[in-house]
């Protein structure tokens, strides 16, 4: 009810426990129930509205504006000015890495996001943002260092805008 959302049936409640509670710990699973989708990661419920598909690879070219939009179920990027160099704008596809900040080495994506608890379903929404081909930001979470400076050199910044059913748990 806090969410918005009716009780659901016996059997619905029954389904939640054995195809979402009782799922294998590495599971994922998610169960449709009316126009909301019960989810769990890590010991937690997640009753989000059902999710538009993870969008498509490729790239969305961010230049000339200080929003972009994103595909549906993704959001937005916002900035007080457009970007000062040309950027691009894709999805996790798998095998991503990038060097956050001053670390000395370059680490997996998957690893970023399980560290930071970031359920599977928010990871293959989050923008990447590169430079050419070159993977310089995650969403505004961690950035290579080169484009951190570059950023501030030029007193530009960003937020992503992300859609608020990616992240509310039960």
């Amino acid at each position: 009810r806090d969410h918005g959302l009716r009780a659901p049936s016996e059997d619905a409640l029954a389904r939640i426990e054995s195809e979402v509670l009782l799922a294998a710990v590495d599971a994922q699973p998610c169960l449709p129930i009316d126009t909301h989708e019960v989810r769990r990661y890590r010991a937690t419920l997640y009753a989000l509205p059902a999710l538009a598909p993870a969008p498509q690879p490729g790239f969305i070219d961010w230049r000339d504006s200080d929003t972009l939009d994103l595909p549906p179920g993704c959001g937005q990027l916002t900035a007080q000015d457009p970007p000062p160099m040309p950027l691009r704008v894709a999805f996790p596809q798998g095998g991503e890495h990038l060097r956050p900040g001053v670390a000395s080495h370059s680490r997996s994506l998957k690893n970023l996001f399980q560290e930071a608890g970031v359920p599977p379903w928010v990871r293959v929404r989050t923008p990447l943002v590169f430079i050419d081909d070159k993977l310089v930001a995650v969403a505004d979470r961690w950035f290579e260092l080169d484009f951190q400076t570059q950023c501030a050199r030029h007193g530009w910044s960003y937020r992503w805008q992300r859609p608020p059913e990616l992240v509310e748990p039960l």
